[in-house]
């Protein structure tokens, strides 16, 4: 359709939702068929920050200085192999991970078991009023989490060590 049957038909359409509704005035009515009529049919530029489309008469002869190529070599589709190839790859879920990572260092979660142990009978224990046995308790944990931190550095070590052996 050209531009005056489309400002036609979406007059009438205005006018049709007007009447149906009855909340648009007459005066806000005429306000949107004058500035629908201003868009469509004004032939100035559109001022800049919107967005010009291109009609067809521009576009049609910028298509056809455009070279129609052959397809790329098949070097430059690689990709698209490596990506077929990875949608057979199962990702780890967390549980899964959290049981290779035990299993891989098994003191870690002991000295976390015990860091946890320590400070729950440590607050326990203040709570109870108990103050000599809550002091010892914070000194168990401590001792518990220096423990942790140590499997762990020993175990990161170990896990270097099996990696560098499996690559040679």
């Amino acid at each position: 359709m050209d531009s005056p049957t489309l400002v036609r038909v979406e007059r009438a359409r205005l006018r049709q939702e007007a009447d149906g509704s009855g909340r648009t005035s007459s005066q806000q009515q005429q306000h949107r068929e004058d500035s629908l009529e201003r868009c469509l049919l004004d032939p100035k530029p559109k001022p800049t920050g919107q967005i010009k489309t291109p009609s067809d008469e521009t576009i049609e002869p910028i298509m056809a200085k455009v070279p129609i190529t052959a397809p790329p070599p098949q070097g430059e589709l690689d990709w698209i192999q490596v990506h077929q190839q990875l949608a057979d790859f199962h990702a780890e879920t967390p549980k899964e991970k959290m049981a290779r990572k035990v299993k891989e260092n098994p003191l870690v979660p002991v000295g976390c078991a015990a860091t946890l142990t320590a400070l729950g009978f440590g607050l326990w224990n203040f709570r109870k009023g108990r103050s000599a046995m809550s002091q010892y308790m914070m000194r168990a944990r401590i001792l518990a989490q220096g423990f942790t931190v140590v499997a762990l550095i020993v175990g990161a070590g170990m896990t270097y060590a099996n990696k560098r052996v499996s690559k040679k």
